[in-house]
């Protein structure tokens, strides 16, 4: 089983954040991999209309953020499966993750 710093550093390793979510890749993405991406915008948002620039810039951004928010709930429902991580709620509800922290682990100095 695999550590949670070790799955963080292989996500790091294929994402890249920056106000968006970003493919990191050596390789350009394939033109099929592109089409199924417009097309399943266009699925979303029947009424789209944009220029090559925008629809790279703004349509293609927007459907590999979904995607890989979609990517990340399954890989923390995973983790947590595995017991490698905990979800809990912030002061909003909204459920945050961390690693599993059981008795007797402290996980920053002074901690217990």
């Amino acid at each position: 089983m695999r550590n949670l710093s070790e799955v963080a550093r292989n996500l790091l390793s294929q994402w890249q954040v920056t106000g968006e979510v970003q493919r990191v890749s050596d390789q350009p993405q394939s033109v099929d991999e592109l089409a199924r991406d417009i097309a399943a915008y266009l699925r979303e948002h029947p009424e789209a209309a944009d220029s090559v620039d925008g629809i790279a810039q703004w349509w293609l951004q927007r459907q590999r953020y979904r995607i890989a928010v979609d990517r990340v709930k399954e890989a923390l429902h995973r983790l947590e499966e595995q017991g490698q991580v905990e979800r809990t709620p912030n002061a909003t509800g909204v459920a945050v993750y961390r690693a599993r922290r059981t008795a007797g682990t402290s996980h920053s100095q002074g901690e217990e």
